[in-house]
């Protein structure tokens, strides 16, 4: 689709099947006279797209921040981004950049740093295949489950004055990030949730849902077509806060809804007390996070870091000096949570259940 007089030279609104991929693989193989396996990748760009019943727009009106980082906004407010040290989040209009006669939204991560592109496993053009774009399917879904946004089609008809003023400052992303701290953010996104859950359409699960049926077509040269989400659990963590559902349902509840979207795998070990995932962790035999997987919480989940130090040093009669001593601290009190069947109120913090676990991704 290349066109030199146009602006952007070519056109990537349409979808780029798997086998579409090997055949340019196949063709620089011929052009350049070598193997795939010669051909290494320093950075990478994947995204998807979706063609929503909504304006793109409404969603893009909507988006707050992501993993403690406000959006850019471009064109209009047709353009968003969030740069982070190994990728860059895009999420923008692609039907106003092309002028399509369809309302297309692209969600598109852009990979930076090497560390991102080897925890897909790839590493050269050879590299790329089912499994791998698998992969990438996941932790792009992943990334736009981890974005807080405020949906405009939440119906005030029923809701409080004071729900209202709430609702009109969950709007503003400044709200987010210069009047809350990072610890305190938690509790109102599950708050803002459960309005949405509530009283919207929910576009942002829509989106999501639209994502998951494209699959099947993006691996349509598979002899197994059929999409699956690995260890996602972040999904349940930021969509599913209802207030309203008990507890012990809520596994149940996430199951039902998202049944025809997703094929929920549980392969990775996951910690006792806070359902995080422990494959940083050495030590196979481990039941809980410890400080391994902490410390990659605090480097590249700061929100998740933020809510474990609150939920479980919170009651702690003393507060660590040193940031190395708080995940030394923050490890022992998870441990004693797992190892503690009673109430623990001499080692610093009040026993609590943890049949709801924090359900928080890595």
């Amino acid at each position: 689709n290349y066109n030199h007089v146009k602006t952007y030279k070519g056109y990537n609104g349409n979808l780029f099947t798997l086998s579409n991929i090997f055949e340019v693989k196949h063709y620089l193989e011929v052009f350049f006279n070598c193997t795939a396996g010669q051909m290494i990748i320093q950075n990478i760009e994947f995204g998807i797209n979706t063609t929503p019943y909504f304006n793109p727009k409404l969603f893009l009106d909507g988006l707050l921040y992501h993993n403690g980082k406000p959006f850019e906004f471009k064109h209009r407010h047709n353009y968003a981004q969030v740069e982070h040290n190994q990728y860059i989040l895009k999420i923008y209009n692609k039907s106003y950049q092309y002028g399509m006669s369809t309302d297309t939204l692209r969600i598109e991560t852009k990979v930076i740093r090497m560390r991102e592109l080897k925890s897909l496993g790839i590493m050269t053009m050879a590299d790329i295949n089912t499994s791998t774009i698998t992969k990438a399917q996941n932790l792009l879904l992943r990334r736009i489950n981890e974005v807080v946004y405020y949906d405009y089609t939440i119906s005030k008809n029923d809701l409080t004055e004071r729900q209202k003023t709430t609702l009109d400052r969950y709007s503003n992303a400044r709200y987010w990030i210069k009047d809350l701290q990072p610890n305190q953010r938690y509790r109102h996104k599950q708050k803002l949730q459960y309005f949405i859950d509530k009283y919207s359409d929910n576009i942002h699960q829509k989106i999501i849902a639209e994502i998951n049926q494209k699959c099947s077509i993006i691996h349509r040269h598979s002899k197994n077509p059929k999409c699956s989400i690995h260890h996602y659990s972040s999904i349940e963590g930021f969509m599913h806060t209802n207030t309203s559902i008990k507890d012990n349902k809520k596994d149940e509840v996430f199951k039902h809804q998202f049944s025809s979207f997703f094929e929920l795998v549980d392969e990775v070990k996951k910690c006792k007390v806070t359902g995080i995932n422990l494959d940083k962790e050495d030590d196979d035999r481990a039941n809980y996070i410890r400080t391994k997987t902490i410390r990659y919480l605090q480097a590249e989940k700061p929100d998740i870091y933020l809510s474990l130090v609150n939920e479980f040093l919170r009651h702690s009669y003393k507060r660590p000096k040193y940031e190395k001593d708080v995940i030394s601290h923050l490890a022992k009190q998870i441990r004693n949570n797992y190892y503690n069947r009673r109430p623990i109120r001499q080692i610093g913090y009040k026993k609590r259940i943890y049949d709801n676990q924090l359900r928080l991704a890595i």
